[in-house]
């Protein structure tokens, strides 16, 4: 099975499972009450839904656009970049929403809630922070498997950290970038080949691929105190 077929049939196979997992799991949040169980370190305060839309879309302009044009630096890669992206947040959205809320269910159902969808996206952060270190190396089935697989250790890492040991994580400093990191680094080394130890002809920048890369540059600036 050639990669043309191996792509679709994983990404077909991932978002099946989540849909099941979603229908007999997830319900939404009535608003009847609000547990404060949620980590400290992504914690949002609680109020109306749209009290917190603006930051919810802030958070997601710095995934979708600040994050997916600052991969846009390699000068054969930028759509490519772009559309990984928007492939790796999409999936890491619905999974980190799952995973990060498993630990506080009630009555055996996950309630949606705009808190729960913006922890969602500081979860898949990880993932493209990651993203950086593998980028142009790995194929777009290696990097579905590689986020259905951070996120889930991110969760657990999260979880012990933040909820068990009671760390103060300021800013998610250890639990989301230092973790993200190391975890990207961590796969680079294992898909390392060293024919390429000399470099290659590709990797590297020209003007209009450094341009759209500072775009993106520019939107984590401008959106990073949500």
């Amino acid at each position: 099975t050639n990669m043309r077929l191996k792509f679709p049939i994983l990404a077909l196979i991932l978002e099946a499972v989540t849909i099941v997992l979603y229908a007999l799991f997830v319900v939404y949040d009535t608003g009847d009450a609000h547990d404060g169980s949620h980590h400290a370190e992504n914690k949002t305060h609680s109020g109306g839904p749209m009290a917190l839309y603006p930051m919810f879309q802030d958070v997601h302009v710095m995934i979708f656009i600040g994050f997916g044009f600052l991969m846009t630096f390699l000068k054969r890669y930028g759509f490519s970049s772009v559309g990984i992206n928007l492939l790796l947040a999409a999936f890491g959205l619905q999974w980190g929403l799952l995973l990060q809320n498993m630990w506080h269910m009630h009555d055996g159902k996950i309630k949606v809630k705009i808190e729960s969808m913006i922890n969602a996206d500081f979860s898949t952060a990880t993932v493209l922070i990651s993203f950086g270190a593998v980028l142009g190396k790995t194929s777009p089935v290696q990097l579905l498997i590689m986020t259905l697989l951070e996120i889930t250790v991110f969760c657990i890492n999260e979880h012990l950290v933040v909820g068990l040991l009671k760390v103060s994580d300021v800013g998610a400093s250890m639990t989301i970038h230092a973790f993200g990191a190391y975890f990207g680094l961590a796969v680079a080394r294992v898909l390392y080949r060293p024919g390429l130890r000399n470099g290659h002809e590709d990797n590297g920048s020209v003007y209009h691929s450094d341009l759209f890369a500072m775009i993106g540059t520019v939107y984590l600036w401008m959106f990073w105190p949500s």
